[in-house]
C-alpha cells in the first residue's frame, strides 16, 4: 500500500485533534437537570411579542418550583464537592467575621446600651456612664433569648423587654440594676416590637392571644391586637389597647411608636397585595393622644384607644420620625423627592398642603439620617453614591446651619447618630472603608469642639489585620458620555500591577461593616483588587450609559494592568448592581472570569411585579425598549467567546424569584454548547432576616466558602 500524502496525513492530524479537544472540552460539560419550558406564554408589550416560558417559576410555593430548587442545589453541591480549600477558607473566613462589631449605641436615663457580634453570638453590653466598663447584660444564646424587640429599652434605662426561646413566643422583662427577671410572662407575642410609656412603668405590646371582651368576628382574624402591660402585674389583666378591627382595610402589617416625650402613640399600617404578591405603596398613619393617660400614672392605659388618621393614602413608609414639639411633628420625609429632606407636620392640621419643609432635599447627597437633640437642635447626616459622606448640626425650627462637623477624608465613611431632644450629647458610629467601626460621642453645646477624640467604647483589633499594608486610592476614566467616572480602588500596598490579580468589581453596599471581614479576606489572602465603581443616576433614574459606565471599570482595570479579563469576578448584592452584572455579562463576556449577581433585576419586563416598584418599566414604548434592551433574561446569547461562570446565591423567600427564570435561561441557551465549559449554577437557601439573627454569621460565612470554591474551580482562586 502507497504512503498518504503529506498533505492528507496533516489533515487527518488535524482532525483528530479537534475531535479529542472536543471530546476533552464536553467531558467538562456539566449535565443540567431538564426544566420544562411553556412556549405558550407570550405578552404583548406596545405590539412586541415577548415569550416568558419559565413564567411558572415565579410560582415560589409550587410543588414544580420545589422540584426545579432541589435539582439546582443539588447540582451545585456536586460541582463544589472536591473544593480544594475549603477548609483554608472557612478557617480565614470564620476568623476575619469574628471581631466584635458593635452597634450604635443608645442612651436611655444616665445608662449606655448597645449590641456587640461576638464568637458567642449577639451580647447586649450596658455601661452605667462613659467612663466605665461595659458589663454583659443579655447574652443572646445563653439567655436563650429569640429576639430584643425595637425601642425595648424603657426609656429610664431601668428595664429591658425581650422575646424568650421556647413553645411559645413570649416577652419577659429584666431588671437592668439587679439582672432579675420579672415574673409575668407575656404570651403569644409574635410580633416583637414594644412601645414604652412616658414614665417607663408599662408599655404597649402586640399578642395573637384570644380576647373575651371581642365579638368572635373582631376575633377572628390573622393579625395581631395591641396590648398594654403594666410592668409588675398579671398579663391577664393588661389591657386592650387598639383591636386590629380597629383599623380600616385590614393591614397586614403594623408598625408602633410611642413620640419621645411619650405624649403620643403613632401607628403606621402597611397591606399585601396578593396579586403583585408584595406590599402596596400607600399606606395609613394613626396616631393616638395619651395624655389623658398621664395623669393616672398608678394605673396607665386603662381603656381601648380611638385611633385617628392624620395621613391616607400616600406612602407613609417614606415618613420617617424624627422627634416632636407638641403636636409639630418633624419628619424626614422622601414624599415628592428623591434624597429625603426634613419636614414638619402640625398634627392638627395634617393635610399636605399644610406641610412644612425645614431643610430641603441635597440633589447630590441622600439625608441618611436626622437626631434631634439639645431642644432645639437636629444633627442630620448624608451619604452620597461617590461614597462620601458628611454631617451637620441644624437649627430645629428654620433649619439654619450651625456647624458642619470636620471628618476624616476618607473615601469612605458611614456615619449614624443617636441622640435624644432633651440631651446636648449625641452619639454615633463611623465606618470607613479600611478601617473597623468605631463609637464616638460629642457635645452639641460645644461648637467649635473636636469631635474624634471622644471614644465611648474601644476600637475593635484584628490579628491579622494591619491597615498601614493597604492603599485605597480614588481613579477616573471617561465614559461614553465624555464624563469622568470615580472609582476607588482597595489592595495591598505592595501589589504588582502586572496584570495577573483577582479583581473584585462590586458595590459600595458590600463595605457595610458585617461583610469588613468578606472582602479583607480578598485583599489579604489572595493579593486581590476589589473596586467600586460610582455608578450614576441619570435623571429618574439608572440609565444604559449606567451599563457603559461598569464596563468601562472592567475594561479601565484590564488597561491599567491591573487585572485581564480571566481574573475579573464582577459581583453584585444589590438588585442595581445586580443588574449590570448580569447585563455586562450579555454585552461583553470576555472581559469577565466569573460573575456572581445574587440579587438582580433578572427579568426586567417582570421586575415592576416581581417587587412593587413603581419604575414603569414597561409603560411606555421608550421604557419598553431600553428595558427589554437589558433585561439579562432576555438578552443571553451566543458569543464569539464563552461566558465566564455563573454562580447565583439566592434566598427562597423572595416573593416571586426572578433568579430561577434567569439560571434556567443560561442553562438552556448556553449550557449545550461545546464551547461552554464555564458553569451556569444557584444555590438558593433561606437567609437569616437580620444581622441580629443566631444564623447570620453562620449562613454568610457558608455562602462566601462557596462562592470562593466556585471561583477556584473557575478562575483558579487560590491563596498566596
Amino acid at each position: 500500500m502507497g504512503k498518504f500524502p503529506e498533505s492528507i496525513l496533516w489533515i487527518i492530524l488535524v482532525i483528530t485533534t479537534l475531535l479529542d479537544v472536543a471530546s476533552l472540552v464536553h467531558s467538562h460539560q456539566i449535565q443540567y437537570p431538564s426544566v420544562k419550558r411553556d412556549e405558550s406564554v407570550v405578552d404583548d408589550y406596545h405590539g412586541t411579542k415577548v415569550r416568558d416560558p419559565y413564567r411558572w417559576l415565579e410560582e415560589r410555593d409550587s410543588e414544580q418550583v420545589s422540584e426545579f430548587v432541589g435539582a439546582q442545589n443539588e447540582l451545585t453541591s456536586t460541582y463544589l464537592s472536591d473544593c480544594k480549600q475549603r477548609r483554608k477558607f472557612n478557617e480565614s473566613l470564620t476568623e476575619l467575621w469574628a471581631y466584635p462589631k458593635y452597634g450604635l449605641p443608645e442612651k436611655r436615663g444616665s445608662r449606655y446600651f448597645y449590641f456587640a457580634q461576638q464568637r458567642g453570638g449577639e451580647v447586649l453590653h450596658v455601661q452605667e456612664n462613659k467612663e466605665s466598663a461595659p458589663r454583659v447584660l443579655i447574652n443572646r444564646e445563653q439567655n436563650r433569648v429569640l429576639a430584643f424587640p425595637s425601642f425595648g429599652v424603657s426609656r429610664n434605662g431601668e428595664l429591658v423587654v425581650y422575646q424568650e426561646i421556647g413553645d411559645s413566643e413570649n416577652l419577659r422583662i429584666l431588671n437592668v440594676s439587679t439582672g432579675n427577671v420579672y415574673p409575668e410572662v407575656l404570651h403569644d407575642v409574635r410580633n416583637a416590637q414594644v412601645a414604652w410609656d412616658k414614665d417607663s412603668r408599662g408599655f404597649f405590646y402586640f399578642s395573637h392571644r384570644k380576647n373575651e371582651k371581642l365579638s368572635a368576628e373582631e376575633d377572628e382574624n390573622p393579625s395581631p391586637n395591641i396590648y398594654y402591660h403594666r410592668v409588675g402585674t398579671k398579663a391577664d389583666s393588661d389591657v386592650l389597647a387598639v383591636a386590629y378591627a380597629d383599623f380600616e382595610n385590614e393591614p397586614n402589617f403594623v408598625d408602633m411608636e410611642t413620640s419621645v416625650d411619650g405624649d403620643f402613640l403613632f401607628l403606621r399600617t402597611r397591606s399585601y397585595d396578593e396579586t403583585r404578591r408584595a406590599l402596596k405603596t400607600n399606606s395609613t398613619f394613626y396616631i393616638v393622644n395619651l395624655a389623658k393617660f398621664q395623669e393616672t400614672e398608678a394605673v396607665g392605659v386603662t381603656e381601648r384607644l380611638q385611633l385617628v388618621p392624620v395621613i391616607t393614602k400616600r406612602s407613609t413608609a417614606f415618613l420617617k420620625y424624627v422627634t416632636n414639639v407638641g403636636t409639630l411633628f418633624y419628619f424626614r420625609s422622601r414624599i415628592g423627592n428623591k434624597n429625603y429632606k426634613l419636614i414638619k407636620i402640625d398634627l392638627t392640621n395634617p393635610s399636605e398642603e399644610n406641610w412644612r419643609v425645614v431643610v430641603d432635599e441635597n440633589i447630590n447627597y441622600v439625608l441618611q439620617g436626622a437626631t434631634a437633640v439639645d431642644k432645639s437642635k437636629v444633627v442630620l447626616s448624608y451619604t452620597s453614591d461617590k461614597l462620601s459622606s458628611y454631617a451637620e448640626l441644624r437649627d430645629l425650627e428654620n433649619g439654619s446651619l450651625i456647624r458642619m462637623f470636620e471628618l476624616d477624608h476618607s473615601p469612605y465613611k458611614l456615619l449614624s447618630f443617636s441622640g435624644h431632644i432633651d440631651d446636648s450629647e449625641v452619639l454615633f458610629r463611623s465606618t470607613k472603608l479600611e478601617g473597623l467601626p468605631e463609637l464616638f460621642y460629642f457635645d452639641v453645646r460645644d461648637p467649635k469642639g473636636p469631635i474624634f477624640l471622644k471614644r465611648l467604647v474601644q476600637q475593635p483589633t484584628l490579628s491579622r489585620y494591619d491597615p498601614s499594608t493597604f492603599v485605597s486610592q480614588t481613579v477616573t476614566y471617561p465614559n461614553v458620555e465624555g464624563e469622568s467616572v470615580e472609582m476607588i480602588l482597595m489592595h495591598r500596598k505592595d501589589l504588582k500591577r502586572d496584570g495577573s490579580a483577582f479583581t473584585f468589581i462590586t458595590e459600595r453596599d458590600f463595605t457595610l461593616d458585617f461583610y469588613f471581614g468578606t472582602y479583607l479576606s480578598l485583599l489579604k489572602d489572595f493579593n486581590a483588587v476589589v473596586a467600586f465603581p460610582h455608578l450614576k443616576e441619570k435623571g429618574s433614574g439608572f440609565r444604559d450609559s449606567s451599563l457603559d459606565d461598569f464596563i468601562g471599570a472592567a475594561k479601565y482595570l484590564v488597561e491599567h494592568g491591573y487585572s485581564n479579563g480571566s481574573r475579573i469576578i464582577a459581583r453584585g448584592d444589590q438588585n442595581t448592581f445586580g443588574l449590570f452584572v448580569a447585563s455586562a455579562v450579555n454585552k461583553h463576556p470576555e472581559l469577565f472570569g466569573a460573575a456572581l449577581p445574587s440579587l438582580a433585576a433578572f427579568d426586567m419586563l417582570r421586575f415592576d411585579v416581581a417587587t412593587n416598584s413603581t419604575a414603569g418599566l414597561t409603560e411606555d414604548v421608550e421604557e419598553f425598549k431600553r428595558s427589554y434592551g437589558i433585561s439579562p433574561l432576555h438578552n443571553i446569547h451566543l458569543s464569539a467567546s464563552q461566558y465566564p461562570g455563573i454562580f447565583v446565591t439566592t434566598s427562597n423567600e423572595y416573593p416571586i424569584p426572578l433568579a430561577y427564570k434567569y439560571v434556567a435561561q443560561l442553562q438552556y441557551t448556553l449550557g449545550h454548547e461545546v464551547r461552554q465549559t464555564n458553569p451556569f449554577l444557584m444555590r438558593v437557601v433561606p437567609e437569616p432576616a437580620e444581622p441580629t439573627d443566631p444564623g447570620f454569621a453562620k449562613y454568610h460565612i457558608n455562602r462566601e466558602i462557596e462562592i470562593r470554591c466556585f471561583l477556584e474551580k473557575t478562575v483558579g482562586l487560590e491563596f498566596i
